[in-house]
């Protein structure tokens, strides 16, 4: 039911993050298109989208999150670009996860895994070689 609204409201919600990821605006039209390609290749599904928002409604966030002893990464784009999750939604799992650790990822917000790959997998495999006692820095 929401589902167009969700499609209209997208551009706005993600404008900021899009100008502060890609300060060109031939970048930006260029990530555009190539999202507007993904999604004619592999469309939305409205009802998937609402099955997954009910199984995370109702999920035992407390009780699920401390059952996970794996080293864990919380990836947070910038506070005020994230305009999906607010940050410090986010950063609560820091505090129902045991050991996790954080990282910023500068210039995006919700979307940085894909808008800053190369920076995202750059934080994901620098948080594996430190916890697998092969590091080279502190964590981010």
């Amino acid at each position: 039911m929401f589902g167009p609204l969700f499609l209209a409201e997208s551009p706005f919600r993600l404008r900021g993050e899009l100008r502060s990821t890609f300060p060109h605006a031939a970048a930006r039209w260029r990530f555009l298109r190539w999202q507007i390609g993904n999604l004619a290749r592999a469309p939305l599904s409205p009802a998937r989208m609402a099955q997954r928002a009910a199984v995370i409604s109702s999920a035992q966030l407390r009780e699920d999150c401390a059952r996970i002893a794996a080293p864990t990464l919380i990836v947070t784009g910038e506070r005020g670009l994230d305009r999906v999750v607010p940050v410090e939604v986010t950063r609560e799992y820091i505090d129902l996860i045991a050991g996790a650790r954080h990282a910023t990822l500068d210039r995006t917000g919700h979307l940085g895994s894909i808008t800053r790959p190369d920076a995202f997998a750059a934080l994901v495999r620098d948080f594996v070689e430190r916890s697998c006692g092969r590091g080279r820095s502190d964590a981010a």
